[in-house]
């Protein structure tokens, strides 16, 4: 052994075979040999290792040329193998790594040091992947946890540090993986990934920090890191895979619970879907327990009718007050649109609309106000249909405007409607005024008793599901048509009789008046007659007295 109260200093090697010990410094300009090295041989001493005992400091290389470095372990199994509390019986204490601390002072400005974990960057021209950070729990029942947590500020104001955990850069950047320790056993678990902020310093009105996922920029043409969040899946014999819970922190005596914000600032959150287009953009159902509440547009678009069930939608912008449906929307069970809360039941209504619907018009005026003046003339605004056929209205400046289906290519078995038949069964009704028992009396109308219309066509009548009657009003028309043509051809018939007749009553009386003319006519030429036989005799006696003065001679 070799003893020494000084320094021992020596340009070449010192041998030994037993302990060197010395109440100074051992230096030497080579190296040093020694299977154990202690600090002190007194119980609690420390043992110093430290490069030059001038500044600038060097470095402190332990097995720089192979070799593992153990800690508490004479057996190291990796680089750096530190293991505490191998008595038996002895509890492990935590390994501590510590950065550079700062001063205790309050006053202190500095902040304390970092610890940094950094692996190999990859070797070469092609971007060799760079070594992992591995920090993995020790094997027990449970597993033994890894805990990263940000160092305290000596302040009472400033905040805690920060803790980061970041990919190393490379053309593709690194990725952050936390993984629980993996189970030994049949029925054994894996452990829980937890990450947490420290809570907020007792002694003073502070603030928790933040839990913040941030994945990187891409440079140049390359896109941005994705945020992955994925929960595990089930065991082979059937299990439902388990949920993904993102929920507020609780409230703090009269406070409010926190909320659960996607997409605070920018961009869009897609449920089902990679690219959303709006705000929150759902592909596949939804389903809503309590009230759905938007303060702008709700838009349903799917391959399949969009479907409502169950759902109360309430637009808080007061100056509208309205529900707008776009598109093809499908309701399961009741569609109840209302411009206020109502406390009225609803009822077994399809559709329950409290207030004026507007189809094609934002201002309706009445319960149901279709189109506006900004449909072109002669444009339909509604359609009924059912299997016989259709019905459509199409406002205009007279008539009513409706036209049902009515092409002889839809129809069969035609037989004609005679006049007589129609005439006689309109001669059986009786048109009476009246009011509805829900109105007042002066709210006269006119129509038929559906009862009485029964007995003479019952097929212009329907019995409504509450067993009460009603009567199709425009199937009277044929019937009127086909009576007013056979009255029609009767006053034909009678103004051609009133008119021979008339003819006849001409004839006879023309007759009469050719008959005085006759008569008149005959008595001239009798009076004629006899003026030229008296003018006849008279040249006849004339001739005669010629003849005989002519004798004479």
């Amino acid at each position: 052994a070799i003893f020494t109260g000084g320094a021992i200093n020596a340009g070449g090697a010192i041998a030994a075979t037993g302990a060197i010990s010395s109440s100074s410094t051992i230096s030497s300009s080579t190296s040093v040999t020694a299977p154990i090295i202690y600090g002190s041989s007194s119980a609690g001493g420390s043992l110093t290792l430290d490069s030059t005992s001038t500044t600038p400091k060097g470095y402190v290389l332990l097995a720089p040329n192979g070799g593992n470095v153990g800690i508490g372990t004479t057996t190291p199994s990796a680089k750096l193998s530190v293991i505490d509390g191998i008595a038996t019986g002895v509890a492990p204490s935590p390994l501590t790594v510590v950065g550079g601390t700062n001063s205790t002072s309050l006053a202190a400005a500095n902040p304390a040091g970092d610890i940094a974990l950094t692996a190999p960057n990859g070797g070469g021209t092609n971007f060799n992947a760079g070594g992992n950070v591995i920090l993995t729990g020790g094997y027990g029942t449970p597993g033994g946890s890894v805990k990263l947590k940000g160092g305290r500020y000596q302040s009472a104001t400033d905040n805690g540090a920060l803790l980061t955990l970041s990919g190393g850069w490379s053309i593709t950047s690194g990725t952050v993986t936390l993984s629980s320790g993996v189970p030994d056993g049949v029925s054994s678990n894996s452990g829980n990934v937890n990450i947490s902020t420290s809570n907020a310093y007792s002694g003073f009105t502070s603030t928790a920090g933040s839990i913040n996922i941030i994945s990187g920029s891409g440079a140049f043409a390359g896109t941005g890191g994705a945020v992955n969040i994925t929960a595990g899946g089930g065991g082979a014999t059937n299990v439902n895979g388990s949920n993904v819970v993102i929920d507020g922190g609780p409230k703090g005596g009269a406070g409010s619970d926190g909320n659960v914000i996607l997409s605070a600032s920018r961009g869009n959150v897609g449920i089902g879907t990679t690219t959303p287009g709006s705000k929150l953009d759902v592909n596949g159902n939804v389903s809503v327990t309590g009230a759905l509440t938007t303060t702008n547009t709700i838009t349903l678009n799917s391959t399949y009718p969009s479907s409502i069930s169950n759902t109360t939608v309430t637009d808080l912008n007061a100056s509208r007050n309205y529900l707008a449906l776009h598109n093809d929307v499908r309701t399961v069970g009741t569609l109840a649109v209302s411009s206020s809360q109502w406390a009225n039941d609803i009822g077994t209504a399809a559709l329950y609309v409290n207030g004026n619907v507007g189809i094609g018009n934002t201002s309706p005026s009445k319960l149901l106000h279709v189109g506006s003046a900004a449909v072109g003339t002669g444009v339909a605004v509604a359609n009924f249909q059912n299997v016989d056929g259709t019905c459509t209205i199409t406002p205009a400046s007279s008539g009513s405007g409706i036209a049902c289906s009515s092409d002889e290519r839809l129809k069969e078995n035609f037989e004609n409607v005679t006049g007589a038949f129609a005439l006689e069964r309109i001669l059986q009704l009786q048109a009476v005024t009246y009011n509805f028992k829900t109105s007042s009396i002066e709210n006269r109308r006119t129509g038929y008793k559906a009862q009485d219309v029964q007995k003479v066509a019952p097929e212009f009548v329907r019995q409504n599901e509450d067993g009460l009657l009603q009567v199709y009003y425009d199937a009277f028309i044929p019937w009127i048509t086909e009576a007013i043509k056979t009255l029609h051809n009767s006053f034909n018939g009678i103004e051609l009789n009133q008119a021979i007749q008339e003819r006849r009553i001409a004839n006879v009386e023309a007759s009469k008046a050719d008959k005085v003319e006759v008569e008149t006519k005959v008595q001239k030429l009798e009076t004629d007659n006899a003026a030229k036989d008296q003018k006849i005799k008279q040249l006849e006696l004339r001739l005669e007295r010629i003849e005989k003065s002519l004798n004479s001679k």
